[in-house]
């Protein structure tokens, strides 16, 4: 690994050089996402003020859709916890292709972190695995719910 000014390269193999970014590295807490629980730093976090590196929750957000199972054209349920109040979550639907399907509306988080929603499924969608993807629009927080149509 070689450090310059604003970045280092790091050697991976026999042959292949790649380009990591420092700022990543040793930005301010204040400036990073909060960290998943029993995810220590793998180094030194940077020192910032505490006052503002506290209002970033180290929180993950989660979800799940339900039913886990269910036939094309029905209407399905996310809930989701954990993302910031009052912030936006974008949502779509990736499926069995490999594309994927906005949702025509985005949720509100209530004052719990919380998102309940109900989405619906085409008639013509077919059978395979899917997922859900609701994405706060201000905390970037991400929940990934796996469903299945059969």
């Amino acid at each position: 690994m070689q450090y310059f000014e604003r970045a280092r390269f790091e050697l991976r193999g026999n042959n292949t050089v790649t380009l990591g970014l420092l700022g990543d590295l040793l930005a301010p807490c204040q400036r990073r996402p909060g960290r998943p629980p029993n995810a220590p730093p793998t180094g030194p976090v940077p020192e910032g003020n505490p006052s503002e590196c506290n209002s970033i929750p180290n929180a993950v957000a989660t979800g799940r859709v339900f039913p886990e199972v269910s036939a094309p054209g029905t209407t399905l349920g996310f809930e989701a916890r954990n993302y910031v109040a009052g912030e936006l979550v974008a949502l779509w639907i990736n499926l069995p292709n490999g594309t994927v399907r906005a949702l025509p509306y985005q949720a509100v988080v209530e004052s719990d972190g919380g998102v309940l929603i109900g989405f619906r499924t085409l008639a013509t969608d077919p059978p395979g695995q899917y997922s859900l993807v609701g994405q706060g629009v201000k905390s970037g927080r991400i929940v990934l719910a796996p469903f299945r149509l059969q």
